[in-house]
This record gives C-alpha cells, sequence and structure tokens, in this order.
C-alpha cells in the first residue's frame, strides 16, 4: 500500500506558507508567483489555517472588496484537515474528493508540518498505477510471461 510519504518523495516538502496578518493582496501575488492553489496560514509554528483560491475569489473577488485592506485572518478556512506522512494515498485522495478540499497538509507527529499534497498529486500517482497496471495486463494477455 503506497503512502502519501511517496508523494512527498516526488514532489518535495516544500510549503509555501503566510501568517495571519498577511494582506491578501500579498498572498494571491505569492500564489500566482509560486503558481499555487493554496497557501498554508502558520501561527506560533502551528497551522491556523489555509487560503485557496476559492477563498479568494468568493470571499474577495465575488464581493467587490479590496483586498490589499483585507488580512488573510479574516477569510482563511479555518478548520484544517490534515494527513500523516503514513496516510495510504487512496485514503487521502478518498478525504479530498468527499469533502471537495483540493488540499491537504502533512503533519508529522514529530516534526509538525511536513508537506502539502493536492488532489492533483494523487491524480497522476493514480494516473501511473493505472498506466502500469494497463501495461502488465497487455503484456500478460499477448503471453509475454509464458
Amino acid at each position: 500500500m503506497e503512502t502519501v510519504d511517496l508523494l512527498l518523495k516526488e514532489k518535495g516538502s516544500n510549503v509555501v506558507s503566510t501568517g495571519p496578518g498577511t494582506s491578501v493582496l500579498e498572498v494571491a501575488r505569492l500564489m500566482n508567483e509560486k503558481r499555487i492553489g493554496a497557501v498554508l496560514v502558520v501561527e506560533n509554528d502551528a497551522v491556523a489555517g489555509i487560503l485557496t483560491e476559492r477563498d479568494l475569489l468568493t470571499k474577495v473577488v465575488a464581493n467587490g472588496a479590496n483586498p490589499a485592506e483585507i488580512q488573510v485572518r479574516e477569510i482563511m478556512s479555518k478548520d484544517v484537515l490534515f494527513v500523516e506522512p503514513g496516510t495510504p494515498i487512496k485514503e487521502a485522495m478518498a478525504i479530498m474528493t468527499e469533502l471537495r478540499h483540493r488540499h491537504l497538509p502533512v503533519v508529522c507527529p514529530k516534526r509538525g508540518i511536513c508537506g502539502m499534497i493536492s488532489i492533483g498529486d494523487c491524480n497522476r500517482w493514480h494516473s501511473k498505477n493505472q498506466e502500469y497496471t494497463l501495461l502488465h495486463l497487455t503484456d500478460y494477455i499477448q503471453g509475454k510471461y509464458r
């Protein structure tokens, strides 16, 4: 059974984060620069929330608010779900799919925040596994294992 740790080994464990007092405009620019869809909000070395593209769209842009005048703490999602590195990838995928979350922080029991995975990371893993299975089934059907 492959775990979230495998995804982090492939993509790296770098997590882009910000503080709750940062302006939404600064975070939007950071997300654009890094080409990412979510930023972890950290306060006192602990996860305080997460700010996603959807948060920016629904809570700022759609309301005609000025992002330079709004702090992250005002619009971040506060109840952040997370997984541990030993969580099966399929379980992480199921959580994201069922709850319609696109990002999950990965928290190591002794070290704290150790990465972030996205539904895209999980989909890439799933796609690779399907290709691998298809290749081996094709070989088997064609008699390459006799």
